[in-house]
Parts: structure tokens; sequence; C-alpha cells
């Protein structure tokens, strides 16, 4: 093997005769923080004697289109190097032509631009299958994972800083893993730093240290000086707490993007009604064999039966249940009727009676622990009165749902101030436009007696 002389740069000191070739890897560019140095010839020294002056022998090209694809006509020797696109090795044994690429999580088909399994991220705006974030010239994924900027994507959390804040605060021996630079298309150099982890808080001191060294300070004085106040910094949210915030923000977000989708698509479709029309009749087969699945009597309905109902626009728009339905028997354990109950009971407790409407709002807590009568319910309002005969109270309960789009897609930010998130898409009556999620009535009733 070769090495650079360190008293003689771009001089390389042959240390190793074990093979008749010596293969060098050129790079397109020079960066000293990665100690690479461009060359196109070099001399080799043998015991001290310079025995003969050597050009440069390549002996692997590669140009390669934006995902790591190799072009044909651009590309020779590549068998004679197992690295590839991104510094990956290349699975030959898959495809003669390179176009898989190994990392430490997944296998990319660079002709594709894809992945061969799900991101381990889990990242909703976009498929899981998706490599580079669609974005290869800005973002890399070495590993198989996301896409990070520059060309470190080893899992930590960078960021960009200025020159001056780099080389200022860049300590003695720091390693490339967190200070280093790269240099874009438009060869401005950029200065990166690894994000440091939060500082643990400091225990607070021990009382009877914090006494003793009060007296050493002041031995002149017979007074014992207090130990300061120790403040306790307040803890902040959890990572179960913070990932859900996080998973918030990007639901919104994602929602605000296919609101803009709908929107034009609504607009296409307004302009083109053939092809609403062409849709509704496609629909027709798969509405057919969803119908069959549904049980004839509604006591038998299930939560995942009124969805099909409302979304496929299938048989009455609106329905009345009893006790005897099934989902009535569920809707009666939901907290939000129990809720209810308890205020009734507590009138009854005073020996009164009256009605009132209590309103369950389905927020970001009951999303993270949906059952599927909150999932389809959504947020509902419980309408109570409590009636007394003789020496026996009544409890009447009665439950109003409208099932919509509009309802069913909130997942918006409040944008108009109503107190309730925005849904992406708009409710319409059933037959309208494309036949898929009209609004669908229910209502459930029961009541209970308290001796």
């Amino acid at each position: 093997m070769c090495k650079e002389d360190p008293n003689n740069p771009g001089t390389f000191v042959l240390v190793d005769w074990t093979t008749d070739a010596v293969y060098v890897k050129v790079y397109p560019e020079v960066t000293a923080t990665e100690g690479v140095t461009l060359f196109d010839e070099f001399k080799v020294e043998i015991a001290g004697k310079l025995e003969e002056f050597y050009a440069a022998h390549q002996v692997m090209a590669m140009d390669h289109y934006g995902y790591g694809m190799a072009m044909e006509g651009r590309t020779w020797g590549e068998d004679q190097y197992k690295f590839g696109y991104q510094g990956s090795i290349v699975e030959r044994e898959l495809n003669a032509k390179g176009n898989y690429s190994n990392t430490e999580f997944r296998l990319l088909n660079t002709a594709t631009a894809t992945w061969g399994r799900p991101d381990p991220v889990f990242q909703p705006w976009q498929s899981p299958y998706t490599s580079m974030d669609n974005d290869p010239v800005v973002l890399t994924d070495v590993r198989g994972l996301n896409g990070e900027k520059g060309k470190k994507a080893t899992g930590h959390r960078f960021e960009e800083v200025s020159k001056e804040t780099w080389e200022k605060e860049k300590p003695e021996g720091a390693t490339e893993e967190q200070y280093w630079t790269w240099v874009d298309e438009n060869q401005v150099t950029h200065y990166w730093r690894e994000v440091p982890p939060p500082a643990e808080p400091s225990a607070p001191a021990d009382k009877k240290e914090a006494q003793a060294q009060a007296k050493t300070n002041n031995s002149s004085s017979e007074q014992i000086a207090k130990p300061e106040a120790v403040i306790t910094p307040t803890p902040g949210p959890s990572k179960t707490d913070q990932a859900k915030r996080e998973a918030a923000q990007i639901i919104t977000q994602t929602a605000e993007k296919a609101r803009q989708i709908y929107e034009k698509a609504s607009a296409e479709l307004a302009e083109h009604p053939w092809l609403t029309e062409g849709v509704n009749l496609a629909l027709i087969p798969a509405k057919a064999t969803v119908n069959k699945t549904i049980p004839s009597s509604q006591n038998d309905f299930g939560w995942v039966d009124l969805f099909n109902l409302w979304f496929w626009e299938l048989r009455d728009v609106e329905y009345n249940f009893g006790p005897e339905a099934e989902t009535t028997k569920n809707l009666m354990k939901q907290e939000g009727v129990q809720q209810a109950r308890r205020k009734a009971l507590a009138l009854i407790e005073q020996n009164k009676t009256g009605s009132f409407n209590h309103t369950w709002t389905y927020g970001q807590k009951e999303f993270y622990e949906s059952t599927p009568a909150t999932v389809f319910l959504g947020s509902y309002s419980v309408s109570v009165i409590v009636k007394k005969v003789n020496d026996t109270f009544m409890i009447q309960y009665e439950v109003s749902n409208t099932t919509s789009l509009e309802s069913g897609t909130r997942f918006r930010k409040d944008n108009d101030g109503d107190g309730s998130h925005d849904g992406i898409i708009d409710s319409d009556e059933r037959g309208n436009g494309l036949e898929l999620g009209g609004n669908f009535k229910q209502t459930w009733t029961w009541s209970e007696t308290i001796k």
C-alpha cells in the first residue's frame, strides 16, 4: 500500500510492495477537512531511492443519475470496486448493472429510486419507500433511515452555523463527526456542528457541605452562612408527550397540503363532470360487494358497518337506534355518556329534575386513546332529561350524530376560529357529485330507572 509523505505533501510512499498495481480512489473535489488530495501523477520511492515516475492509472469510473443508477456508456471498470452511490456497497449479485445499493437498514433500488422495505423512520407525509425525501440533489441517506442535508447522515443531529461560530467553538481535537464542512454545487463551503445534548441539571448541594464551606469562608465570624436556595428546574414534557406533539404537528401540516390537493381536484371535477359520472359507475360493483357484508337488521350493526354505510352511501340516509341495538349498548359505555350520567346522578342525589346537554370533545388525547365508537363519532353531544314519577327517577338519553367528510377529516388547524379543527374535504348531501361520504345521520335513544 502507499501513503502520503507528511513531510512532502503530494508525494506518496510505497510502504508494502505486495501487488504490482496501486489502486487510488479519486474524489471530485478537494476538502481539507476530509484529508483528500487531488493528483494526476505521483512518485514511488523504494528503500529511500526514487525509482520511477508513474502516471496515475484509472481503473474505474462511474457517472450516475440523481438517485444513483449508473449511466449507460459513461461507466466502466465497475467490477473493480465494490462501493458505489453514496459510498454504499453495490450488490452486483442481485443486478449485473449494479442498480442495488446496500445500506445499514435497507436495500436501495437506484433504477426506481425506491427502497426494498418500508422506512424505519415514520414520516406520514410521504411513502415509506421514498428515497432521499425525493430530493437527491440536497439530501443523502447513507444508512437507509431518512434524508439528511450534506454528506453526513449518521443519525446524529446537526445544525449549520457561520464560519466564525464554527472556528470559534470548534474545540481542539474535535472529531469530524462533531465538526465538519461540505462544499455545495456552487463551491460555497458550509459549516456544520453536532447539536450537543441538553445539559443534565446539577445535583442539589448537600446542606451540611454548604454549611461547612460557609464556616471556612467566614472564619472570622461565628455566624454560619445559610446555603443558597436550590432551584429545582421544572420538568419538561415526557418523550411520549413530545412525540405526540410532533406527530400532531406533522398531521396538521400534511392535512393543509391535502386540502390544497382536494381544492385542485374539486375544480378539475367541476370542469369535467363526465369524470365524476365515470367514477360513480365504476363504484357500483364495489358498493354491491360491501353491502353484502353488512347485517340486514340495524340492531346488529357494528361501528365498522356504520362506517361502510356512510362512506359507500349505502341503504338509508338516517337511522334511529333503540336500547336493543349493539351500537347503543356500546355507546352507553363510552366516556362522554358516562360523564353525562354522573351529572344526572348528581341531580338525583339532590332530589332534583331537569335537562342538560353534555358535549364530549374528540381532542388530541382522545385521538391516541381511540375506540371504534370514538373514531366514528368524533365529538358528540348527549342530551339528558331527568324526570321523577312518584318515588322513581328516570334518566332519558339521546345522542345525535351526523357523519360527513368534513367531520371525518378534521385534521387541519382551526383556521376559521370556531374552536374545532377544520376538515380537509367539504361536506355534501348524499347523491351529489362523487357518491362517497355523503352526510349520514344517526340517533340513539335509551333510558334507565333509578329508585
